[in-house]
């Protein structure tokens, strides 16, 4: 129990705190049933408890709605297709295989083709410095996959994009203060850049893609974290997303009952037998309901629940079970 919960505009130390808590109070649910999926709301929190969350952040720093963005972008620019050969390597799945790399145009005569073939899959998965795009060119000029058009336009899109910015000096004047700190209209305005908010919201969506475009692209963002997320896609995560409403049934799991500051929800409604059937109610309703249906055999649901929320809790939960909180927990730095 804690005395409140924080809220969006919260310190990010008290947010951190937050977390800490509800994280070990997962632990303790993961104890009393064996392998669970973690069923939880916040795309974010999925990223990084599945080692994609530089990815994640590439696409949440541009885009509003992520999680489409993120498997639509990545399949255009071939990196799905790339992950799907990784993955049936890695199951073993041979035959699916070299179906696949003989449509990218892959030989395969003899033992020979197939040992190299398994030495340029391994190496591929092994090597943890392949960037995105480095993997995706390693693939094509091995013929494991076949270069797009969409690839081929999304790329020369992309490099006439960054090369007209290089050259409009007005907008690298606007990187340069934007960067250092005059990064709203009313403090850049000043500053004889930009002559009007539309002009200052232009410039700065140019920023925003070319951004994403350096990054997404760069060495530091590696492939491993598409090869994670593709794993998430497939649910062989332990960390999977409530809002996957046509999901198989999981023999255990474990719903975490937190809103994560979307103001869409507030799992609280669902023992606050006083409060009218608001929207934001039955939404909270039917996602715990898609959530929890989804277990087969075991469930349990985790909820943090504050001081005044314990009694009606309670009165709707009779069998809950009180997990003591770690007093080391609240004072994490």
């Amino acid at each position: 129990m804690v005395e409140s919960r924080p809220t969006a505009r919260s310190a990010p130390e008290e947010k951190e705190r937050f977390q800490a808590v509800i994280d070990y109070l997962i632990t303790e649910a993961q104890k009393i049933v064996n392998n669970p999926k973690v069923l939880i709301l916040t795309n974010k929190a999925i990223a990084e408890k599945n080692n994609f969350k530089q990815l994640y952040k590439v696409f949440d720093d541009r885009y509003v709605d992520v999680s489409d963005r993120i498997e639509n972008y990545l399949r255009s620019i071939q990196a799905l297709d790339v992950s799907d050969l990784c993955r049936l390597y890695l199951k073993e799945n041979y035959n699916e295989l070299i179906e696949l790399v003989r449509k990218g145009g892959y030989i395969i005569h003899n033992i020979s083709d197939k040992k190299r073939l398994h030495d340029i899959m391994k190496s591929m998965i092994d090597s943890s410095n392949f960037s995105i795009q480095e993997i995706i060119e390693v693939a094509i000029s091995h013929k494991l996959i076949k270069r797009t058009e969409t690839y081929s336009n999304i790329s020369a899109r992309n490099a006439d994009f960054i090369n007209h910015l290089e050259s409009d000096k007005l907008y690298q004047e606007f990187k340069i203060l934007y960067l250092g700190g005059f990064n709203t209209y009313s403090r850049i305005k000043d500053k004889n850049i930009v002559s009007s908010e539309e002009e200052f919201d232009y410039y700065e969506s140019q920023w925003k893609r070319e951004r994403f475009i350096l990054e997404l692209f760069s060495s530091n963002l590696k492939f491993s974290e598409v090869l994670n997320y593709s794993k998430y896609l497939d649910e062989e995560t332990d960390y999977i997303t409530m809002h996957r409403t046509k999901g198989t049934s999981i023999n255990s799991v474990v719903v975490v009952m937190e809103e994560y500051f979307w103001n869409q929800y507030d799992f609280s409604l669902l023992y606050r037998s006083d409060e009218q059937k608001t929207e934001k109610r039955i939404n909270s309703q039917k996602l715990i309901y898609v959530a929890c249906s989804r277990a087969k055999n075991n469930l349990v649901c985790v909820r943090l629940l504050t001081n005044n929320e314990v009694e009606s809790f309670k009165q709707i939960f009779p069998q809950a079970i009180e997990i003591p909180i770690k007093s080391e927990l609240f004072s994490k730095k």
